[in-house]
């Protein structure tokens, strides 16, 4: 179901990847690591990618689900520059010093606690946050 949704919304999140990529400072000027929180197509962080030729994504999804994110960063000349970490964002150990965490389309589907949990978690992760 997720392969299904993931390759149906990519043509859809051009338009806001663009957006939220204009948006991001550090997207667009130095080394730079992103994380993509299920990621699905990918899309939002290979925007943000595409935008920086230094910045690395690393795209966090199931593992079948990953198959079309690492499809449309190759597709779209990111392939050097783009990791996959396979699990569930709930679970999988991701680290910390991020530059930037997308959450996109993923906290809408849950109750308030865990998102709010969720959300905690993923900024805590962060070594800096900066918009225009």
């Amino acid at each position: 179901m997720w392969v299904k949704f993931a390759k149906a919304m990519a043509p859809m999140m051009h338009m806001p990847a663009q957006m939220i990529a204009e948006m991001v400072k550090s997207a667009n000027k130095g080394p730079c690591r992103i994380l993509d929180v299920a990621a699905g197509h990918g899309i939002f962080g290979i925007t943000l990618g595409q935008k920086n030729p230094e910045a690395h994504v690393t795209a966090l999804d199931w593992p079948n689900v990953l198959e079309v994110a690492a499809e449309n960063a190759k597709n779209a000349g990111l392939s050097g520059r783009y990791g996959t970490l396979p699990g569930s964002a709930f679970d999988v150990p991701f680290g910390t010093g991020w530059d930037i965490v997308l959450i996109t389309n993923f906290l809408h589907h849950f109750d308030v606690p865990p998102a709010r949990r969720s959300s905690a978690k993923f900024t805590a992760r962060l070594r800096r946050m900066e918009l225009r």
